[in-house]
Formats: structure tokens, sequence, C-alpha cells
């Protein structure tokens, strides 16, 4: 039932529930803090509701592939994307 632990750091970044079809941007998923535990959010699908059941998905346009490859391109942000993109937009070393 548990999935990616989501990172709320990147509002663009995107995510799909395991549990129902949607996919969307992390601005877009719902956050709670955990009642279990104080130092935690939890976080749910605005859709079906489930509590962190998130895959991230290639932050390619218009891929919708699981993103399982993170990789630093030469002078450019930090990339989470499907192993067909894996390094596809590169340009050297990173420095």
């Amino acid at each position: 039932m548990g999935g990616k632990k989501v990172i709320l750091d990147e509002p663009n970044r995107k995510w799909a529930c395991k549990n129902c079809d949607w996919r969307g941007v992390q601005s877009s998923i719902l956050r709670a803090a955990n009642p279990f535990d104080a130092g935690d959010i939890l976080c749910g699908c605005p859709q079906c509701k489930s509590v962190d059941s998130f895959t991230e998905i290639c932050d390619e346009p218009r891929c919708e592939k699981e993103a399982t490859c993170g990789w630093k391109p030469k002078d450019a942000p930090y990339r989470r994307t499907c192993h067909v993109h894996m390094g596809e937009h590169d340009y050297g070393p990173s420095t």
C-alpha cells in the first residue's frame, strides 16, 4: 500500500497515486500533520484520499513513466526522470 514519501520542496514536481488514476503536481497534494508523529506530515491523494501512496513521475514534459533516475546535468538543476530520459539533455559533466 505504501508509496514513496513526498518531498515537499518542489511545487511543480509530478506525482501519481498508486491507488487511483490521479496524476498531478506536488502543490495539489493534500497535507496534514501526522497525529502519531509531531515531526511528520502526511500526504494524501486529492482524488481517493489515500495516504502516502505516491510515486514520482518523470520530469520530462508529456512523459508519464515513473521517475527512477536522478541526475545532475551540467549547469542545470537536479533532474528526476524515467530510464528513457536519463541523461537525454545532459551537455557534459557537472562541475
